[in-house]
């Protein structure tokens, strides 16, 4: 079993962490391949809001449904296992797709089919695998790892969306496909040969009469464990509006190109290179710097700047697409310094027997926002346009920055649990684990 530890303890982590961490970004570069792909195919065939608002969806309901109830099993399953199988499920599912594209039978409810059992399944990785790394990385480096993870996502951006377009004139979304599943491939290979944490499970409810009141149990565990930190409450709920706001409209932004820039997929693939630039540089700043000693400071700072980044999309003139690679490139620099010291924070103050329950569950509240935002943003951007949802989107992310300054509650998140002092008490809940043993 394994407990959160700290650099003096001298633990040999560097070797297992980047190893699985590499062979994930590569599979994670073919799934952004896959989704360019399919979103230009969903764009050149119908061009609609609604048609792309609807496959947004599809991506994202999973993470509302099914992530609350997904955290006890995180907390209890292997969680090397639990990646490996969820990797191949991904890959079997893109094949079908890519065979359904070769015999010319592919349907669009197929791709938006695929698109949720993909999500589903890379859902439960995504939990797995960022509830290993607060076991797997000194609690010192949690953010700076955050920020250094949101760098590469972003160089990733920067070569998925110009080589996605390229590879599109050459191989076709089929290929894209194919792509994807070897990445996969790669990935789980690596993994195989990765020692993974797991929690400490044997206070999880044991006592309970049988494994469906036991799951039961940790489930309503879980929720008592959030709701009673106010904190985390307060900022899981602009999450909510936050994501309402901006997902919609990235969602449709292949239509903002065609409808109001008059480009194509090679512009979009610039743009979300120029994102991905923003993304890069932001986080190897916060790789090495970790952000400002009053971590909500530098939450705010992104929220403030994602907000002026929003507003240049919606500002941005008819044909002049210029105007939208800097708020792209404004938007890539400031998500990372919203993101990043709350991903460092959880990491380190949420109870390692806690992290998949509660990483669920944030995960799960937070998206809540993104569906409800993609029914009203695609029909209501068929009518007075996507560039005004940017719009009325960066003056409302401006309006909020200073709640993550000024809250009292947000800001004393980093001083852990309000019940820390009573974990055992309250949740049955041990104040350090057992040295670490990975299968």
């Amino acid at each position: 079993m394994a407990t959160q530890f700290s650099i003096q303890d001298g633990r040999k982590w560097k070797a297992p962490f980047y190893s699985m961490w590499a062979g994930q970004k590569l599979s994670i570069l073919g799934s952004l391949l896959v989704s360019f792909g399919l979103v230009w195919y969903l764009t050149e065939q119908y061009q609609s809001a609604t048609v792309l608002a609807t496959a947004s969806m599809a991506g994202l309901l999973p993470r509302v449904l099914f992530a609350p109830f997904l955290g006890p099993f995180i907390d209890r399953w292997n969680r090397k296992k639990t990646m490996i199988v969820a990797d191949v499920a991904v890959a079997l599912f893109t094949l079908t797709l890519s065979l359904l594209f070769y015999f010319g039978v592919v349907e669009i409810w197929h791709i938006y089919l695929v698109m949720f059992l993909r999500s589903t399944f890379g859902g439960i990785h995504n939990l797995a695998s960022s509830s290993s790394t607060a076991l797997m990385v000194p609690k010192e480096r949690l953010t700076n790892i955050s920020g250094l993870d949101q760098s590469f996502s972003g160089g990733m951006n920067i070569a998925s969306g110009p080589l996605g377009a390229m590879l599109l004139g050459l191989i076709d979304v089929q290929g894209l496909l194919w792509m994807d599943v070897f990445t996969a491939i790669v990935a789980v290979s690596i993994l195989v040969f990765v020692e993974v944490p797991n929690p400490d499970q044997s206070k999880n409810n044991a006592d309970e009469d049988s494994p469906i009141q036991g799951y039961f149990a940790d489930l309503k565990l879980g929720f008592r464990y959030m709701l009673s930190w106010k904190g985390l409450v307060i900022l899981t709920s602009g999450s909510v509006i936050l994501n309402f706001l901006i997902n919609p409209g990235f969602s449709l932004l292949p239509l903002m190109i065609t409808e109001r820039f008059h480009k194509g997929a090679l512009e979009l693939g610039l743009l979300e290179a120029i994102f991905g630039l923003g993304v890069l540089v932001s986080g190897l700043v916060m790789g090495a710097w970790g952000g400002f000693k009053k971590k909500m400071l530098t939450v705010s700072l992104g929220i403030f700047l994602m907000g002026v980044g929003l507003i240049l999309f919606g500002f941005a003139p008819e044909g002049m697409i210029s105007m939208a690679y800097m708020g792209a490139g404004l938007m890539g620099l400031s998500i990372v310094l919203a993101n990043a010291p709350i991903n460092g924070s959880m990491q380190e103050n949420v109870h390692p027997e806690m992290q998949g329950r509660v990483n669920a569950l944030t995960s799960s509240l937070c998206s809540l926002g993104t569906p409800i935002g993609l029914i009203i943003a695609g029909p209501v951007s068929d009518k007075i346009g996507i560039s005004t949802w940017f719009l009325i989107s960066g003056i409302i992310f401006i309006a909020m920055a200073p709640i993550y300054i000024f809250n009292k509650e947000v800001n004393k998140l980093d001083e852990g649990h309000p019940l820390s002092g009573r974990l055992e008490e309250e949740f049955g809940l041990g104040g350090k684990a057992n040295p670490v043993a990975a299968d």
